[in-house]
């Protein structure tokens, strides 16, 4: 998968050089932290549970296309459960997914009831997505034993310096303030 901020584009905002490497830690970071790949992707393969309510959740905040919905499972009485058709359903942007079928009123509930496939992320990756990048990349690098905490991220700079003891590779509260509008929560 591809960093969220390339080295050309390090280049060009700090005036240094930077390992790939780096770059692919700290993108990945971020989309742990965020909780999804962020980055333009095609046909990505999911399992859902379902709570058996009419909205089903892609991991994923910007959804361009859902190709397939498959259910699995079985009733009560052993028989498999019927196959959505797409009328049955509405996909939205932002990954829901909106049961507004007739029969039956709802998502069958379950663990990995459905798979989906479908693509989405972003064709360019939001400029306070790559700040945070950047600024994890600075720690990270940062060549003394006392590491300079640097957090400029929307305009915003404080300069700390903390122990080598600190996590230099852990988000710092600035940083996942401006992430929190990209982030997937689990209660949607």
């Amino acid at each position: 998968m591809d960093p969220l901020l390339s080295v050309d584009q390090f280049a060009e905002l700090t005036g240094k050089s930077i390992s790939p490497l780096a770059l692919q830690g700290a993108s990945q970071i971020v989309r742990d932290f965020c909780g999804w790949p962020i980055t333009a992707f095609a046909d990505s393969v999911e399992q859902l549970d379902s709570e058996g309510t009419d909205t089903l959740f892609l991991p994923s905040l910007v959804v361009t296309d859902v190709s397939s919905l498959v259910a699995s499972g079985v009733d009560r009485y052993g028989q498999p459960y019927p196959q959505p058709d797409a009328t049955d359903w509405d996909w939205y942007g932002d990954g829901r997914l909106i049961w507004k079928g007739a029969w039956p009123l709802r998502w069958f509930p379950g663990p990995r009831r459905y798979t989906v496939t479908y693509s989405g992320g972003y064709a360019d990756v939001p400029a306070s997505i790559q700040m945070v990048v950047l600024s994890l990349v600075e720690r990270i690098n940062a060549p003394s034993a006392e590491h300079q905490k640097l957090s400029n991220v929307g305009g915003i700079q404080t300069n700390t310096t903390y122990a080598m003891s600190t996590d230099s590779n852990a988000l710092t509260e600035l940083e996942e303030a401006v992430l929190s509008p990209f982030t997937i929560r689990q209660a949607r």
